[in-house]
């Protein structure tokens, strides 16, 4: 068995005659290591165990990829990019690197190549989900509605046996707060699950996930408990979905004044997050819930314990990913709510990043009106005044006008702590005209920013 001490050996640095034959040895080695590093999330350790893997064997498909991996989620796009062209030029009619290429594309802001690379992708295999999915989100979070919707609805022209289709159109009207047409879109992805006798317990788990999700936003709290309680006695008890289902009790029983219950359960799902298999926004989540709790609760000494605990989940964190964004925004307030206004301001700056690969990203709004408001605390009006109008119009893109006129309230008062009378009422007739208006049906507070 090799260890990493023989790795360092003498017969890999010196010149003996075996090295020709350790040499094919050594790089599976060093690529089984990296990939497990980058699953790991250890990406710097990743990267050169990966560049030695290639360093035995150039050009190795499968390690290559695996770097673009690591070097995306490094938020080394441009690196990633150079790296899936190469492999192009290689092997052109690789789907797996013009998709790779088009999600750094997306990263980066580049919507146009990605579309391309995207269209490349399908043109190779049109059977295969992943170039739909991947693109209708890109397309959704920036903000091109229309063509987002097609993406998904095309996963059921091509298979309409298929639960992808449904499941990822669920999460389109979820995104849109138009939870009944993403029920009844997630009861057809039900269905498609149940014809098939090959369907994957993990998936009729995150179908279950998804369909209480969607009940508790309209008020069925019973009938949301008892979907999660049922999806827990399905699930094995070291199933990776165990700590969101019990976060989800948690949040219903918190609703229902089950004080006792609801914190039981935060204390299960954040014992559930530390199983090793979890990734880090998995085990964030479940501690900034209950520090919320315990916040809400008056209990500052507990909450402050266990918003430590989280906040050294960031430690070293290079950039923040998109399925880590709510997690994150709330991890923020935690800060700024504790009176920790420095790292709070910090937190946010870097949750603003993502407006460049995601210029609609609806928690955008609320991450920017939060930042905003500690600007304008800090009398530093103009920065505020910019995060504002970014939020507001990525609320009326969304059609929240209740929020948007929250963010023209705070816009008002910032105005006129500025001096700036003119504005400040321009301000508040616009919040009172969206009051206004009939409800739309769109409810936008609480927006998931992970579409499972």
């Amino acid at each position: 068995m090799f260890t990493l001490l023989t790795l360092h050996g003498p017969a890999i640095a010196g010149k003996d005659p075996r090295r020709e034959q350790l040499g094919s040895k050594d790089f599976e080695v060093w690529s089984a290591l990296g990939a497990l590093l980058s699953r790991e999330e250890k990406f710097v350790d990743a990267e050169n165990a990966l560049k030695k893997a290639l360093a035995f064997k150039p050009d190795d498909p499968a390690t290559e990829n695996e770097l673009v991996k690591v070097y995306k989620s490094m938020g080394r796009y441009e690196e990633a990019v150079q790296l899936s062209q190469k492999g192009i030029k290689q092997r052109p009619q690789d789907y797996w690197l013009h998709f790779d290429l088009a999600q750094s594309y997306v990263s980066l802001g580049r919507y146009a190549e990605a579309k391309e690379a995207f269209a490349r992708a399908k043109a190779i295999d049109s059977k295969e989900p992943a170039a739909y999915i991947h693109e209708g989100y890109a397309l959704l979070h920036a903000g091109e509605d229309t063509q987002a919707k097609e993406s998904f609805e095309s996963l059921i022209r091509i298979d309409t046996a298929s639960p992808f289709g449904y499941h990822h159109l669920a999460s389109y009207f979820f995104s849109h707060g138009q939870f009944v047409e993403a029920e009844a879109s997630l009861k057809r992805e039900f269905q498609a699950l149940e014809a098939d006798p090959k369907a994957r317990t993990a998936d009729i788990i995150e179908a279950n996930a998804n369909l209480g999700a969607v009940i508790r936003k309209q008020g069925r709290l019973d009938e949301a408990e008892a979907v999660f309680r049922n999806g827990l006695k399905k699930m094995a008890p070291d199933s990776k979905q165990r700590s969101h289902f019990l976060l989800m009790l948690a949040k219903i029983a918190d609703s229902q004044g089950k004080r006792a219950q609801a914190e039981d359960f935060f204390k299960r799902a954040v014992a559930a997050s530390e199983a090793p298999f979890l990734v880090r926004w998995e085990r964030l989540e479940a501690l900034v819930e209950l520090g919320r709790f315990y916040l809400k609760q008056g209990r500052r000494p507990e909450a402050a314990v266990v918003v430590d605990r989280a906040g050294k989940l960031d430690e070293g964190a290079m950039i923040v990913k998109w399925d880590e964004f709510s997690s994150f925004k709330k991890l923020a307030e935690l800060y700024r709510d504790l009176g920790d206004v420095s790292r709070s301001e910090a937190l946010y700056v870097r949750l603003m990043a993502i407006r460049r690969t995601m210029p609609r990203h609806p928690g955008l709004s609320g991450a920017g009106k939060d930042l905003a408001d500690l600007y304008v605390e800090q009398s530093r009006l103009p920065e505020a005044e910019d995060l504002y109008h970014q939020a507001i119009e990525i609320f009326d893109h969304w059609g929240c006008w209740e929020e948007e006129a929250v963010v023209f309230d705070s816009l008002a008062a910032a105005y006129e702590k500025g001096g700036k009378r003119q504005e400040a009422d321009e301000a508040r007739e616009k919040s009172k005209a969206l009051r206004a208006r009939p409800f739309n049906g769109r409810m936008c507070t609480d927006r998931p920013t992970r579409d499972r």
